[in-house]
């Protein structure tokens, strides 16, 4: 989330910045192009980064979630084994 906050901080200051310089020459289109590249590459790449982590606190979970399921089926079966 705070990634998101910092993207979007940067795409309006650089809205900002272009409508006080005046990117009509060559150059200055360069400029603007190689700013777009990298904004929208910090984009993906910081929804990469978010879809990554969340994906394996998703298979961390279910892991224990099995784990825990062994252990519950342990106990019913000793419980049982025992008490006949």
């Amino acid at each position: 989330m705070l990634a998101a906050m910092i993207l979007l901080t940067t795409v309006c200051i650089w809205h900002g910045l272009t409508t006080a310089i005046v990117l009509e020459d060559e150059p200055g289109q360069i400029v603007e192009n190689i700013a777009l590249g990298t904004l929208v590459g910090l984009y993906f790449l910081f929804n990469l980064i978010f879809v990554i982590r969340i994906y394996s606190v998703v298979i961390s979970f279910s892991f224990f979630t099995e784990c825990e399921r062994k252990r519950v089926d342990l106990l019913v079966t000793f419980m049982s084994d025992t008490s006949v």
